[in-house]
């Protein structure tokens, strides 16, 4: 017998583990029966039709259970949608197959932005010299069911072995696959400088070839820059320390230049005035607006306030956006950004321990849903408010 342990498939109890082959065979012996599979799309529609077949027929007692089977192993990938008007989350009504694509790339999206300019990513080179398919095409699926595809030049950016889904309006990751390596790279649309650091938390910068490899464990020898030995690219230190999140505290060396004076006139968008400001203390808000000319009676403003960084660069939300609940889009975006604190920006926002604790039970596997949990949970206390 066999049991998942999971939200949606906690209610069934397998006893014969061996029909979970045949759903999973079910999806590629389809071919060329279900033609959209070639180009690794489902829909629910699709999947009734497989499973209608005589030797399949007894997958539609419990659709609904095998599907989301499916999508627990990452043959499947929701394609999230939402409602523009309101932000609410469209049910799903087709997926995408990444273990099914077979067309390559042909784009000019990596000539034109995969470049030392504007992105910085890692490389994973595994030990065996060639890696099954399926662990990266659970890679790519796993993306793609937190992300949408990007489309460049009118085409869905997800091919074989490569998908570029966008993370918000100026950065896009890039995940590519290749026999024992997969490379992925979060692009700007402007320049590297400007990736906020807490989207690249997992990211080890360098070289932008797949030939250029940096051991973790080799960083702290390097003093200034690091350059790979095949062709001699610079890669300033200061860019490697990005995306090790969990060094304690950053401090400039003695080598540090500073502030660059092609940087000086670039005025700052208000996420990183927010990243800014979220990192000082009271202290440190009332040094700054002391030096930035603020008078005195700002300065007790903004000293007396219990929420610095929202008192101290002033976002002037009317009160008819403020008081908008957050639609669907926006939490299922905003989970992905929390991480291990989640607990502690739940008692924040006024949920109760208890409550907190029976949303971590229920999701006991992935910190995202858990987020995603909270924040949903945090909504409707605040509608029923209303």
């Amino acid at each position: 017998m066999t049991y998942f342990d999971y939200p949606n498939l906690q209610n069934f109890i397998v006893i014969n583990p061996t029909c979970l082959i045949d759903v999973l065979k079910s999806i590629v012996t389809s071919v060329p029966s279900i033609a959209s599979l070639q180009q690794g799309r489902l829909t629910k529609s699709d999947l009734t039709t497989i499973w209608s077949s005589e030797k399949l027929s007894h997958f539609l007692q419990h659709e609904e259970y095998f599907r989301q089977l499916l999508v627990h192993f990452d043959i499947l990938s929701e394609m999230r949608r939402y409602d523009t008007e309101s932000g609410k989350k469209i049910p799903v009504a087709s997926f995408i197959v990444p273990c099914m694509i077979t067309h390559q790339n042909t784009t000019t999206f990596c000539d034109r932005h995969i470049t030392s300019r504007k992105c910085i990513g890692f490389v994973f080179e595994f030990r065996a010299s060639f890696v099954p398919d399926a662990i990266p095409n659970r890679l790519i699926a796993s993306v793609l069911s937190s992300w949408n595809v990007k489309r460049f030049e009118n085409v869905d950016l997800l091919f074989s072995g490569f998908v570029v889904v966008v993370l918000d309006r100026k950065h896009d990751l890039v995940v590519k696959t290749d026999r024992n390596r997969v490379a992925v790279y979060i692009v700007h649309r402007e320049r590297k400088e400007l990736i906020i650091k807490d989207l690249a938390s997992c990211l080890r910068s360098g070289c932008l070839s797949a030939n250029c490899l940096l051991a973790a464990e080799k960083l702290d020898a390097i003093e200034v820059t690091w350059m790979c030995d095949n062709h001699g690219y610079n890669t300033p230190k200061s860019e490697l320390d990005i995306w090790f999140t969990d060094r304690t505290i950053l401090r400039c060396t003695e080598s540090c230049q500073g502030i660059q004076d092609k940087d000086l006139p670039l005025l700052l968008s208000e996420s990183q005035l927010l990243q800014i400001c979220n990192s000082l203390t009271g202290e440190e808000v009332r040094c700054l607006s002391v030096h930035l000319g603020a008078s005195n009676s700002e300065l007790d403003d903004i000293v007396n306030h219990h929420t610095y960084m929202q008192k101290f660069y002033s976002l002037h939300l009317p009160d008819r956006i403020l008081n908008l609940s957050p639609s669907d889009e926006m939490l299922d975006k905003l989970c992905l950004r929390i991480g291990k604190e989640w607990m502690v920006l739940g008692v924040e926002l006024g949920l109760e321990i208890e409550r907190l604790e029976q949303i971590e039970y229920e999701n006991p596997k992935l910190l995202s849903d858990v987020s995603r949990q909270m924040l949903y949970s945090w909504r409707k206390g605040i509608m029923m408010q209303q």
